[in-house]
């Protein structure tokens, strides 16, 4: 199983903010040599409880932003009601329009679920809806 190494401060924003929301919330992952580094909370999303919209202009903003700092956008992650803990269809789609539109061959696209307790299901999608489930390693900054 692939290990995807993220920071500690960067996990626990994400379980401060999109873990302490009505699910179907999320944000932007930035990466920087191999440890995912940013995350951007897009607090002015829609969202229902059945699927999560990004404000793409604030996302893109911020992505520029981070590229400046030599930080690549890394993927997009967001919240599922109960013990949703797989990716729908919906992401999947979403995932592959991604991948297209950046020109790139894979992205990754956590969940993070409200069940019992918060917890964080990291997967990367590769072009042809390829989804594989991959580990979490915290890294010290």
């Amino acid at each position: 199983m692939e290990i995807v190494r993220i920071t500690q401060s960067v996990y626990k924003e994400i379980i401060n903010t999109i873990g302490n929301y009505a699910p179907e919330t999320g944000g932007a992952l930035g990466e920087k040599n191999g440890v995912i580094c940013r995350y951007f909370f897009d607090e002015k999303a829609v969202g229902n409880k059945n699927s999560y919209s990004p404000t793409i202009d604030s996302i893109n903003k911020v992505i520029d932003a981070w590229e400046k700092d030599e930080i690549r956008f890394a993927g997009i992650i967001h919240s599922h009601p109960g013990t949703m803990k797989r990716l729908s269809y919906a992401d999947v789609y979403y995932a592959q329009c991604l991948l297209k539109q950046n020109e790139i061959e894979s992205i990754l696209f956590p969940i993070v679920v409200h069940g019992v307790g918060i917890q964080i299901y990291m997967y990367k999608v590769s072009l042809g809806c390829d989804v594989k489930g991959c580990s979490i390693k915290l890294i010290n900054e």
